[in-house]
């Protein structure tokens, strides 16, 4: 081929250079080819090349890709194209041909194999053009010259591809939604594409998810694109739109290049919505509830109903109280959980106790400003009798409307609170003791000192078992106090000898009522005396004076002492006697007890002389028991003996007193002065002052006192008159008397007024009228007055009155306004004297009109329940009637039927019992009430039928009888299972009633482990009505503990309930692993000749179990296809055959991975090395992948601390693993196999490439006591496929508080 080679542009000579060299090579192996092909072609005729041509071998080329060139020797450039070849174009031989294999770049223009694909940029004067075999090929016509001839062949350029395109995505980025209910697997999105301008396997695509940054939107371990080929978007994990609305992915587009590292690739992203369903329920909102997972738990809230009252709406309170405001007020609140916003409606769902559901209404209503949340508005529509049930719970539902209609219930506690009606009753049971100078808060005893004094109260608002909160207050005197307990107690010392009787009221007031009432009682305490005062003598020293003389014969009274003693009995009885008397005079003196009571004599019983003195010491002794502590004093007593003529008269008393009737005549004779003199001498009596009026006179020489004018008590009701005695020497005496007039009757009743004008409505008997009053100015019964009716009122009006004692006046007989409208009476008033005296009044008497309607009753058919033995005086219904006349009045009685035992109120209608109701003499009471005035009219509703029903009250407990003491259960049973059928329990109240129904529940559960579950309730569930315990979660969730302790509760329906506890125990019988023998591997040596079927080894484990349940053992193989088709392992014995003979492969050794699982599912690894005789190890013809990966441990374990993770993941702990092969078949890549507990959404494993360490990653939510195990495979990266070997090791992973 002629021609040269010039360039486009200066440089790239080296290029130049080399590719003229190759160029020139290439044309003469061509020219060589040309010549055997010719020779071909004369065979053949001509024609298209035959099949069997075929293109230079790329060696023959070999021009670098990349290297561009400026030209083609012999072509010439033309406009940037090249001409290959300058010879004058001849005639064209098709038939010699030949190929041409050229690399796109070594052609200048450089070749573009992807747009010759579409349209040829390379253009050269080809001499005859042709057709090509494809878009790649370029074929054109080359002249040949040699020095005898010109040939022209054809030259068939094939572009072979580089991979310098990366794929496109079509239609990037990407959007697509999906519903949180999809499930795993749905398809999400399959709209991904991309193109690759490339050819071959250089535009073959496959589609990847990138690894995400783990946040919470990355979607990268929630979706999956299953086949690579295609760019479908599946769903991985479950979706919840409440915890994430929305997902990126990154999605990668790689080509196929035949070598990795030439590989092109591009990404873009998808964005995932999750779009919300209707998956979850309403859910109750107030502040303060205890919320879980965003939800309030157990929602309750409390209310308050009066007993009695109906018609009001509730009002209720949190449960928990709100800390900061106990009386806060919440509405009851529900809204969707979901973001549709379903609107929802209330209902009482059912009462506890049953039954009452009726008396509520529910009401919804949408709560203004919001577009989620619904109120519900909860009115009373019935009332409560108090006394049958004081508490209840409502159960409240909220449901939506849409169609699933999920629902969720909250709990209304409601206490039926009492009608405060009636006072507090306070009662004492009698009168108290106490010693005087008793401690304060000594509680007095009665009188023989069995019990203390405690008030008693009662109150009629309260049911049986109720007991009120009073506090007390003491009135009347500060020695005393009542405690909260009632007892009343000494409040500071008590002095008999002060207040020998205490007298005081007590009220006690309710204490927590919205309006306290109170209630009062008298209480009376008896102080006891002790001998703590002795005698006292009026005087401390006594003196007087005696005529000497001799009285041995004749006894002188000198004068009287006189000692008191503050004590009562014979602690206050005073004995006299004489200790000693001075100079000698102890048998002159006598001490004798006077004619005054608690008063002595002295007398002179012996002869005495002028200027004499005596002392006398006279002793005053009480008379207390025992005699070691009576008490005494002693008081001096000077006797002076006078000569005669100095000693003054002496008088009984200094002061005297006498009474005298005001009838007495004039000048009758009243009393006479009890005076003398001691010397004998005749006295002179006067009187000195208090004679008013000169009522009195006395006789001076007697001293005799008569009436001198005629007394009148009224004027003047007593004298103290001043008396002196004086003898003839002029010494003298006085004395003071005091003369208290008594009344006679002489004075008539008097009324004030005189004339009284009462009014009274017509129609009724024994209707009050009014009172009158009259006074009398006498005394004692003689100011007692009675009244009557005067016979000789205004005509006919005498009868149709009454009048009482007390002057209170009624009607004897109804009065007919129509008839007379105005009586008139005379009362009379007369004194109780013995001469009875008497008064008058004038009593008119207006008769009103009044309308004639009768009561009517509101509810004519009454049904009460009340338990038995309650209280005399317990409220057990009350009636209620209407009067529709314009004068209201209502007397209540009692018409017919068994009403004997009850009384009613006539003001109010409250029915009360008069006796204890015992249920087994009567449980059902029927009568009729009426009204005073309407008892006698035949209409509708005038009466009302009461009926009364005794309730059975709770007497007995109920009785458990002996649970089974050996509950063993396996601890792999499954859930549901039943585990103790049923408890047998009696109770000994009356059958078929609510004192006997039987209710269990579980209280309590403890395990035998050393930190206590606190979520073990979970784990058991109780058939409230028979007793049955069922599992009902699994015992290995809550692994290492051997027993349990359940204690049960059984509770009977009475009011109040009575109940009683059992502790059922259970134990668990846990498996262990079965394992195979240290160092868990061996190594057999086979000849490559074994014959098949022959047995290799027996590798077995061994398991500890006793239960046959846990120990029966399988065994399982893992290893490499090549090596599964040479062995078997049967999986009972362990026993490892020989199936196929070695001759198929040529591998020097095999590794057998053996598992053995016992049957509870808990399984141990072990490693079976089979090395083949006479195969060397280092043969490249043998090498194989002959290694596992191996764990550093057999088993991991870690604990964890509950809590929520998905937003910030937790690494958990790292495991590693080995593998002793070199290259690919060393090369290990983790992966998480399975998880229990359907944990595969909370667990994640991150391994940095190249790297034989992985980390476990916790990304969700755990709760304490949960335990999952997780599957971490390790595999090798061999080349070939069937030759991979793996591992797998358990991670096991607690989750503790």
């Amino acid at each position: 081929m002629g021609g040269n080679l010039r360039k486009n542009s200066s440089g790239h000579a080296r290029n130049v250079d080399e590719i003229r060299k190759k160029w020139t090579t290439y044309m003469s192996e061509t020219k060589k080819k040309v010549a055997k092909q010719r020779r071909e072609l004369k065979k053949t005729g001509g024609g298209p090349p035959p099949a069997d041509l075929k293109p230079l071998e790329e060696s023959v080329i070999g021009i670098i890709g990349d290297t561009p060139i400026d030209g083609i020797p012999g072509g010439t450039d033309v406009g940037g194209e090249t001409e290959l070849g300058t010879a004058t174009p001849g005639p064209s031989n098709m038939s010699e041909s030949a190929d041409v294999p050229v690399v796109e770049a070594a052609l200048s223009p450089r070749l573009d194999h992807e747009q010759e694909s579409r349209s040829s940029r390379l253009s050269t004067r080809v001499k005859q053009p042709e057709d090509t075999y494809g878009a790649n090929i370029l074929r054109f016509q080359e002249e040949l010259k040699s020095p005898t001839e010109t040939k022209y062949f054809i030259v068939q350029l094939k572009i072979r591809d580089i991979n310098d395109n990366p794929p496109i995505f079509v239609n990037a980025p990407y959007t697509a939604s999906v519903d949180e209910s999809a499930p795993v697997g749905t398809t999400v999105y399959s709209g991904i594409s991309a193109t690759d301008l490339d050819a071959g396997s250089n535009k073959e695509i496959e589609f990847a998810i990138v690894a995400g940054d783990g946040s919470i939107n990355d979607g990268s371990t929630r979706f999956l694109l299953p086949i690579t080929s295609r760019g479908e978007i599946v769903v991985r994990q479950p979706l919840d739109f409440e915890s994430v609305q929305s997902y990126t992915l990154t999605i990668s587009a790689t080509d196929k290049a035949s070598n990795p590292a030439d590989r092109r690739q591009a990404t873009t992203t998808i964005t995932i919505s999750v779009n919300d369903v209707d998956d979850l329920g309403p859910k109750f909102v107030y502040t303060g509830c205890v919320e879980v997972d965003n939800v309030c738990f157990n929602p309750t809230y409390s209310t308050s109903v009066t007993s009695g009252s109906i018609g009001s709406t509730l009002v209720f309170n949190p449960v928990p109280p709100n800390s900061g405001n106990p009386n806060a007020v919440v509405n009851i609140v529900a809204e969707d959980r979901d973001t549709l916003n379903a609107p929802i409606n209330f209902a009482i769902q059912q009462t506890l106790p049953t039954g009452y559901q009726n008396r509520f209404q529910v009401t919804t209503r949408q709560v203004s400003g919001s577009a989620n949340q619904y109120q519900a508005i909860v009115t009373q529509t019935s009332p409560f009798d108090r006394s049958q049930v004081p508490e209840l719970e409502l159960f409240i539902e909220a449901r939506e409307t849409l169609t699933n209609r999920y629902s969720n219930r909250a709990t209304i506690k409601m206490t039926i609170a009492a009608a405060n009606n009636n006072n507090p009753e306070l009662t004492v049971p009698f009168q108290g003791f106490i010693y005087e100078n008793s401690p304060v808060g000594t509680i007095p005893k009665n009188s023989d000192g069995s019990n203390l004094l405690k008030i008693s109260v009662t109150d009629p608002d309260l049911i049986s078992g109720e007991i009120g909160t009073y506090s007390y207050t003491v009135s009347g005197t500060s020695l005393f106090r009542v405690n909260s307990e009632g007892y009343v107690e000494a409040a500071a010392s008590i002095n008999y000898e002060t207040n020998p009787v205490v007298t005081f009221t007590v009220t006690g007031t309710e204490v927590g009522t919205q309006n306290p009432r109170s209630g009062s009682v008298q209480v009376t305490v008896n102080v006891r005396d002790l001998n703590d005062n002795s005698p006292v003598f009026e005087a401390p020293r006594y003196t007087d004076t005696i005529v000497e003389g001799d009285y041995t014969t004749s006894n002188q009274v000198l004068l009287d002492v006189k000692a008191t003693d503050d004590d009562s009995g014979a602690f206050g009885d005073i004995a006299y006697t004489i200790q000693s008397v001075s100079n000698n005079g102890a048998s002159k003196f006598t001490i004798r007890p006077s004619s005054q009571q608690g008063q002595a004599s002295i007398s002179c019983v012996g002869t005495v002389a002028e200027g004499e003195i005596y002392v006398i010491m006279v002793q005053a002794t009480d008379q207390g028991q025992p005699m070691a502590e009576r008490r005494s004093t002693s008081v001096p007593v000077e006797v002076t003996v006078t000569p005669l003529g100095t000693r003054p008269p002496v008088i009984d008393a200094a002061a005297l007193a006498i009474s005298v009737s005001e009838a007495v005549p004039i000048a009758s004779s009243l009393w006479t002065v009890p005076a003398r003199d001691p010397e004998g001498l005749p006295l002179t009596f006067t009187i000195t002052a208090g004679n008013v009026n000169s009522d009195f006179i006395i006789n001076s020489t007697t001293g005799e006192l008569r009436t001198a004018r005629r007394l009148n008590r009224e004027g003047t009701p007593q004298y103290t008159l001043n008396i002196q005695v004086q003898d003839q020497s002029g010494l003298t005496a006085q004395t003071t008397l005091t003369i208290i007039v008594q009344d006679v009757n002489d004075n008539n009743p008097v009324f004030i007024p005189t004339s009284y004008t009462f009014s009274v409505s017509e129609g009724r008997t024994n209707e009050p009228v009014g009172t009158v009053t009259a006074t009398d100015a006498d005394t004692g019964a003689n100011a007692l007055v009675n009244y009557q009716i005067s016979p000789y009122s205004s005509t006919d009006s005498a009868n149709l009155f009454f009048i009482t004692s007390t002057g209170a006046i009624t009607t004897a007989t109804a009065l007919d306004y129509e008839v007379k409208q105005r009586h008139v009476i005379l009362v009379l008033g007369t004194d109780g004297g013995v001469s009875s005296r008497t008064g008058t009044a004038t009593v008119t008497i207006n008769v009103q009109d009044v309308q004639d309607v009768i009561p009517l009753f509101t509810e004519t058919n009454i049904e009460r329940s009340i338990p038995e033995r309650q209280p005399t005086g317990t409220s057990v219904a009350q009636v209620l009637a209407i009067d529709q006349d314009t004068v209201d009045s209502i007397t209540y009685k009692f018409s017919t039927g068994d009403f004997s035992v009850f009384n009613i109120n006539s003001n109010s209608g409250v029915i009360t019992n008069n006796q204890l109701l015992q249920y087994e003499t009567k449980s059902r009471y029927v009568f009729t009430v009426t009204t005073a005035e309407g008892e006698s009219s035949n209409a509708l509703s005038a009466t009302a039928t009461v009926t009364i029903n005794i309730q059975d009250i709770n007497n007995y407990p109920p009785v458990i009888q002996a649970v089974p003491s050996n509950l063993q259960f396996l601890e792999n049973i499954p859930v549901g299972t039943e585990l103790l059928s049923s408890i047998t329990v009696t109770d000994a109240d009356a059958p078929n009633t609510a004192n006997s129904r039987i209710t269990f529940s579980i209280t309590s559960v403890t395990s035998s482990a050393t930190v206590q579950n606190p979520n073990l309730l979970q784990w058991f569930y109780i058939n409230p009505d028979n007793g049955k315990i069922t599992l009902a979660r699994s015992f290995q969730e809550d692994p290492g503990v051997n027993s349990y302790n359940i204690v049960v509760n059984v509770q009977d329906g009475g009011v109040p309930p009575l109940s009683v506890s059992s502790t059922v125990t259970m134990t668990v019988i846990r498996n262990t692993a079965p394992f195979f023998p240290a160092p868990k591997t061996t190594t057999i040596t086979i000849p490559d000749t074994k014959q098949s079927g022959s047995e290799v080894t027996t590798y077995t484990a061994t398991d500890n179990d006793g239960r046959p349940e846990f120990n029966q053992v399988t065994y399982s193989m893992v290893t490499d296809a090549t090596a599964a088709s040479l062995f078997r392992l049967e999986p009972t014995s362990g026993r490892i055959t020989l199936i196929s003979s070695l001759t198929a492969d040529d591998a020097p050794r095999y590794l057998l991975t053996i598992t053995a699982t016992d049957n509870g599912g808990l399984s141990d690894t072990g490693t079976v090395t089979v090395n083949v005789m006479n195969r060397n190890l280092n043969d490249s013809k043998c090498s194989t992948n002959l290694n596992s990966p191996r764990f550093l441990a057999p088993v991991y374990f870690v604990n964890i601390k509950e809590g929520d993770y998905s937003l910030n993941d937790k690494q958990l702990i790292q495991v590693s693993a080995t593998d002793n092969d070199d290259g690919y078949d060393g090369y290990i890549l983790f992966d998480v196999q399975s998880v229990s507990n359907n944990g595969n959404a909370k667990f994640k494993l991150e391994q940095d490439r190249f790297n034989t360490n992985a980390n476990i990653i916790c990304s969700g939510t755990l709760n304490r006591g949960e335990t999952y195990v997780i599957m971490v495979r390790a595999s090798d990266q061999a080349l070939q496929m069937d030759r991979r070997r793996s591992s797998s090791v358990p991670v096991e992973v607690r989750v503790v508080p």
